[in-house]
């Protein structure tokens, strides 16, 4: 999707070589890739019991070189049969999975706050260090959600190192939520684009829910005393990012910080 501030070629200007190799894997939406797994391994064990049952019936009947229609018809009923609870049980499992459909945004630029007053996050860097919302009450913060193999992410990426370097000098702390990526590949994102602020890891992507966030890149503008100031869907250019900021620093002014 495109931010207010992007026009349709500037999107599409970004270069495949820009894109981490799990795109195509992330965008398909919100794959539980554990449950997958277990699908994958239940289905393995058909057809070893598939197998195996085979060698019963030929071992049991010698002269035959083959099973006949009927034992044939029962073995498939009863591997369709184990396939079929298999997905239910794994379903099961799914939803009580956290999970967040990643998708696209109908409005760009400024919305309504999707997350209650109050909701916080706690959540580890790459390192294993654990960082709470509380961690940044006193000064201003820009929260963005964003991935690795997010296209408007890469196109901002620049834009936002750049601001934090400029804009800390101000009061206002930064922090980057990574939603579904891994580990790796944010290491990469951050040394490509020389992101100083701190980048935290939403694995499964509980975090996102809890803010209400439909689609990366996606901000909430914090004030001093912890609220909300405002939230901007979609990516920004210089100017609008400044924009924001020189407008958080103002509220946060007229709220008494």
């Amino acid at each position: 999707y495109i931010g207010e501030n992007y026009s349709k070629g500037d999107y599409l200007n970004i270069e495949m070589k820009d894109i981490p190799s799990s795109f195509i894997n992330k965008i398909t939406g919100s794959l539980n890739y554990e449950i997958l797994n277990l699908v994958i391994i239940l289905i393995m064990i058909n057809f070893i019991i598939f197998f195996f049952i085979i060698r019963f019936f030929i071992n049991r009947r010698k002269k035959l070189k083959i099973i006949n229609s009927k034992n044939l018809i029962i073995i498939i009923s009863f591997l369709f049969l184990v396939l079929f609870f298999s997905l239910m049980i794994a379903g099961s499992i799914s939803e009580k999975t956290p999970k967040i459909n990643l998708g696209v945004n109908s409005i760009l630029g400024e919305v309504s706050i999707s997350a209650p007053e109050g909701t916080k996050f706690s959540l580890e860097t790459i390192d294993g260090k654990r960082i709470n919302l509380s961690d940044y009450k006193g000064k201003p913060l820009v929260i963005d959600f964003w991935s690795s193999w997010c296209g408007p992410c890469i196109k901002e990426a620049y834009i936002l190192s750049d601001a934090q370097k400029e804009w800390s000098f101000r009061g206002i702390n930064f922090v980057g939520i990574a939603v579904w990526d891994q580990p790796n590949e944010i290491q990469e994102f951050i040394n490509k684009y020389d992101i100083q602020y701190d980048i935290i890891i939403d694995n499964n992507g509980s975090t996102a829910v809890d803010f209400g966030v439909i689609a990366v890149p996606e901000k909430f503008f914090v004030k001093s005393d912890g609220s909300f100031a405002f939230k901007i869907n979609g990516p920004n250019n210089k100017k609008s990012l400044d924009g924001y900021l020189e407008r958080l620093l103002q509220e946060d002014k007229d709220n008494g910080n």
